[in-house]
């Protein structure tokens, strides 16, 4: 990942944590964890991570219903060319490093 893909990585899990906080109804907590951009950066993968566990699909649905919203959030936030296009997904690594902590 180059310095620029970093950067706008950061600046996109910032942006967009802050815009789920606004709209958020305080029945999960959702968490960006991390962000994947492409490198010509027209396309963002977010990974999320849902408070409690059995709230995940739910939060994943709003979410999509909420991707176009939270794009003209982050156009609004991003000074730049290019606004990536965003995909959630749900971040599997950080249940995985939950349950190592666990076994440990």
């Amino acid at each position: 990942m180059t310095d620029r893909q970093l950067k706008m990585s950061k600046e996109l899990i910032k942006i967009a944590n802050e815009y789920l906080n606004s709209i958020s109804n305080r029945t999960s907590l959702i968490t960006i964890t991390r962000a994947d951009i492409a490198p010509n950066f027209k396309n963002a993968s977010l990974y999320i991570s849902v408070f409690p566990d059995d709230k995940e699909e739910a939060a994943l649905v709003f979410l999509e219903r909420k991707t176009r919203d939270m794009y003209d959030f982050l156009k609004s936030r991003i000074k730049g060319k290019v606004v990536p296009r965003i995909t959630f997904i749900k971040d599997e690594g950080e249940k995985n490093r939950q349950r190592i902590d666990l076994l440990v």
